[in-house]
Formats: C-alpha cells, sequence, structure tokens
C-alpha cells in the first residue's frame, strides 16, 4: 500500500507539469502545408506537421520559442503558449509568378547544336 502511494505521489506532481505546444500551420490561401517542422528553441524538441498541418510537442507548462520551416516557405519565428492553440500562415518564399514564354522559329532558321 505504501508503494502505491509514493508512486501516486510521485507521479502526479508530474503529470500536473506535463502539457504540450500544438497548432496549425497553413499557406496564405488557408491551404495546410504538410512536412513543416515546428522546433522549440529553448529545448530542441522538433515536431512535423502531418497532411492537414496539425502539429503537437510535449512539453512542460509555459511559453516557448518557436521556429516554423518548410521548403518554399519563409520561416517564421513565434512565441506560444503551451495553454492555447497556435496558428502559423508562412508566405512563399517567391511571392511573385513566373511567367515562361517562347516562340516556335520557322523551318529556314538557323539552329545551332
Amino acid at each position: 500500500m505504501s508503494a502505491r502511494l509514493f508512486v501516486l505521489l510521485i507521479l502526479f506532481p508530474l503529470a500536473a507539469i506535463a502539457d504540450a505546444l500544438s497548432g496549425v500551420v497553413r499557406a496564405p490561401n488557408g491551404d495546410p502545408i504538410a512536412g513543416a517542422t515546428v522546433t522549440i528553441i529553448e529545448t530542441g524538441r522538433s515536431a512535423v506537421t502531418d497532411s492537414r498541418g496539425l502539429f503537437t510537442v510535449d512539453v512542460s507548462r509555459g511559453t516557448y520559442a518557436l521556429r516554423v520551416s518548410r521548403d518554399g516557405f519563409q520561416s517564421q519565428s513565434v512565441e506560444a503558449t503551451t495553454d492555447t492553440t497556435i496558428a502559423v500562415t508562412l508566405r512563399p518564399t517567391m511571392a511573385e509568378s513566373i511567367v515562361v514564354s517562347g516562340i516556335r522559329a520557322e523551318s529556314k532558321t538557323p539552329v545551332t547544336k
């Protein structure tokens, strides 16, 4: 009986301070960004977003600085608290459109090889 009480007294405080940071990462048009890395700067722990852009990282209760990054998007740093859900919007690295055009040369036009 005393062993159970001892374990309960040890585990209860640990459960009371355990928490998680969770949120969603989206593009400016609202689409979820899968495969984004969310890193907690203070601890180095990280998570990768799923196909719905959702992530969760287990941490102790508190406020943390996060770094959110994904290839093709500008990285972003945000501050987050464990009792809130975080929503991060990443902007594309290239905000402008690229237009590629060409013309067809006639059969008489010389071509170099």
